[in-house]
């Protein structure tokens, strides 16, 4: 397969941005890489070292035990061959591109799957449906709905189309809320408005109530996205 036809089909390839550590093994030696992107076909890394254009060498993931216990892949390593490697500007740091180098029937048996699925990418698909994907988590929310009322809750799953969240009272159908999401560690409240579609009576006199967010701004989504794989991140590794 030639150079050029490789680079074609690598921007043919959906490529999920993730931002994971790893580590490669060269010269016997153990070095510490991140992970940028990844799709069914290889992987974009910021390697600390230049490295050589079709140098092949195994690369591994980091992790959780949790996930390690858990997980049904069988390999955590993963033979990659380099395709480009290019100086970062005003950096000692290089940006590689990596194919995978092991057949598909290994590569299946690999985290490169697991992690694929956990963010939204199922084999085979033609592009992923990031608007259903959705996280788990338990993240404190403010919903004003009027002037001078709001109430707190917590969300229980949020995707970038919506959320599923807990709440002490009942709100109506169809209210328009003010939503006002977080804080989260390094983010801050992330506010966007949204409709409530969907409520039922939990199991503590409380309420479960679904709400559609309300035309995101391109800005609101990338916040929204940044949570939700931040959220991912910390189950995964």
């Amino acid at each position: 397969m030639g150079y050029e036809r490789v680079l074609k089909e690598k921007r043919d390839v959906l490529r999920i941005i993730i931002n994971i550590d790893a580590a490669i093994i060269l010269n016997n030696k153990s070095i510490e890489i991140l992970i940028k992107d990844l799709s069914e076909k290889g992987v974009s890394i910021e390697s600390p070292i230049k490295l050589s254009r079709g140098a092949v060498f195994p690369l591994s993931v980091k992790l959780s035990r949790r996930v390690m216990s858990e997980a049904s892949f069988e390999r955590n390593t993963i033979q990659v061959k380099v395709l480009w490697c290019r100086k970062v500007r005003f950096s000692t740091r290089c940006t590689v591109g990596l194919i995978f180098e092991d057949p598909p029937q290994i590569v299946e048996k690999t985290w490169v799957p697991y992690i694929l699925k956990r963010f939204g990418k199922e084999k085979d698909d033609e592009f992923t449906r990031r608007d259903t994907l959705r996280v788990f988590t338990r993240l404190p929310i403010r919903c004003r709905f009027s002037r001078d009322a709001f109430i707190n809750g917590i969300v229980e799953n949020i995707s970038l189309s919506g959320l599923l969240m807990t709440l002490e009272y009942d709100i109506p159908m169809g209210t328009l809320l003010l939503l006002s999401i977080g804080p989260y560690k390094a983010f801050r409240e992330i506010q966007l408005k949204g409709t409530i579609v969907r409520k039922e009576e939990g199991r503590k006199s409380d309420w479960l109530t679904a709400v559609e967010f309300i035309k995101p701004t391109s800005r609101e989504k990338k916040s929204i996205g940044r949570l939700i794989v931040a959220l991912m991140k910390e189950e995964l590794f």
